[in-house]
């Protein structure tokens, strides 16, 4: 490791004791197992009339009690290499766990270091897409007031000035995505949003797909703003098209009260592949992917954790290798600004 690389946080000294390194109760536990196999060891020496021999030896030098050393001296030695050969395995194994958790912390600084670089390049690349935006939004709006308000092209450009907004309001979101205060001034009524985020995702949808939607009647707010909510189940949806691999299949999207207007559920489900159990701890961390170099940034679903977190909600994923994958958000009702504290709970029907 050069010196430019990622430093392990400090815990005092470097250096690890036996103490420290083997822990008191495994010291302790091994003079106990040290005992336990010092009389063992005579046992058996007895059991073996190996006393016996050693007492007729030792007759012709009585003054010695060489039969009582010799068997003290053997069963001590047998219980000592025995206790170093389990000393040893704790040692190793404690040794072997710290360099694990020192390694992991240095992967994490890397991982901080990544986001806040990616962090001092986002102002300058949002201003600049921003303005790439700007005609796009102005254009659209022109020819779409020189076309009739109920044609097809009018509607296609709607929806380009819709993804257009969007789009920039993401841009002015993106830096506060490692933020933990977001706070509840943003809301919105999720079966909107839903709505909104369909239409988008609909163009995106290939026609091998179905797309089943399930919107019950939900009242409330969810402390969420519109924008968040659409980017949820856009990256949603978009990770279930790219499970697919270009397969028939069908996505569902469902979204209703998980309790009686203290909280909102939204499910996205795909009967696609479904995901390894080895991979389902790691998939909302940041940056991890399991698509080719190019094809994907690993950031998607680790946005969709940082907004429903923050948002004061939760998720459960459900999937299984064959079995296709259901992700459920639960997100905090919003009354008069203040969320009720009544937690659904996790896979609460």
């Amino acid at each position: 490791m050069t010196a430019s690389g990622p430093q392990a946080p400090s815990h005092g000294s470097d250096s690890i004791s036996l103490w420290q390194a083997v822990g008191r109760d495994t010291l302790i536990r091994i003079g106990l197992l040290f005992s336990l196999l010092s009389a063992s060891v005579v046992a058996l020496l007895i059991e073996a009339d190996l006393f016996d021999r050693f007492y007729t030896f030792s007759r012709a030098h009585e003054d010695w009690e060489l039969d009582e050393i010799v068997l003290a001296l053997v069963g001590g030695m047998v219980a000592m290499g025995l206790s170093a050969l389990v000393l040893a395995y704790h040692l190793a194994r404690r040794i072997s766990d710290q360099i694990a958790q020192r390694l992991a912390a240095e992967r994490r600084l890397a991982e901080g270091r990544k986001l806040r670089s990616m962090g001092a390049l986002l102002g300058g690349v949002s201003h600049s897409i921003s303005n790439h935006l700007q005609p796009i939004m102005t254009l659209s709006a022109l020819v779409q007031d020189d076309l009739a308000a109920d044609s097809d092209q009018a509607r296609d450009l709607q929806r380009i000035r819709q993804a257009a907004d969007g789009a920039c309001q993401i841009l002015r979101r993106v830096l506060n995505f490692s933020h933990q205060d977001h706070g509840l001034s943003d809301t919105c009524r999720l079966t909107e949003a839903l709505r909104s985020a369909v239409e988008l995702a609909v163009t995106a949808i290939p026609s091998s797909i179905r797309l089943d939607l399930e919107i019950g009647d939900m009242p409330g707010h969810v402390a969420l703003a519109a924008i968040d909510a659409e980017v949820i189940i856009l990256n949603l949806v978009s990770n279930a098209i790219d499970a697919f691999g270009g397969r028939a299949g069908t996505i569902r999207i469902a979204c209703g009260d998980a309790g009686p207007g203290t909280w909102a559920r939204l499910t996205v489900a795909d009967s696609g592949p479904g995901i390894p159990a080895e991979l389902q701890e790691r998939i909302f961390e940041p940056f991890f992917t399991t698509k080719a170099v190019g094809q994907g940034t690993g950031l998607g679903l680790s946005e969709v954790y940082g907004l429903v977190t923050r948002a004061g909600g939760h998720l459960d994923l459900r999937s299984a290798a064959g079995e296709g994958t259901e992700v459920v958000i639960y997100l905090p009702v919003v009354d008069s600004g203040v969320p009720q504290s009544q937690s659904p709970g996790k896979g609460e029907p």
